[in-house]
């Protein structure tokens, strides 16, 4: 058996050395090679059984463009819904922290109003003692 080689080639013909995949890509042809020809740099070598196989495979087959944009939509709805299940878990996650720093914020906020009650007290009794002290000094001061 001598092995095929296929190649990419722009020129279209319906033989059987050549696989037709649609009207927007160029078909695949089998070039026939002898034992002493050069081996070409690019393509693949198959047997003439492999090559009729696969021949019969890709035409038989939905229009690989239609395919190729089958496979890239499904993947990219699957990516999509992945995407949108981490989006939800994360936003969950969010929820929560903002959640946790909202009662966080919010006994900060009672026990700041605590605090400055606290110190409004501590002030008041201060200027009170402050009064107090200095009435008590200018009447000590006044009878002496």
């Amino acid at each position: 058996m001598l092995p095929l080689l296929l190649s990419l080639s722009l020129a279209c013909s319906a033989s059987a050395t050549s696989i037709y995949l649609g009207e927007l890509i160029p078909p695949i042809n089998a070039l026939k090679l002898k034992l002493d020809d050069p081996a070409p740099s690019d393509g693949a070598f198959l047997a003439p059984t492999d090559w009729i196989l696969l021949k019969t495979s890709l035409e038989g087959s939905i229009s690989l463009c239609e395919w190729a944009v089958s496979v890239a939509v499904s993947t990219c709805l699957t990516e999509c819904d992945a995407q949108r299940s981490d989006d939800i878990l994360e936003l969950d996650s969010l929820r929560a922290a903002v959640s946790a720093y909202d009662m966080q914020l919010k006994s900060t906020e009672r026990e700041n109003k605590r605090l400055s009650q606290s110190v409004s007290r501590y002030r008041w009794s201060l200027v009170g003692v402050t009064a107090f002290s200095a009435a008590t000094l200018l009447i000590i001061g006044l009878y002496q």
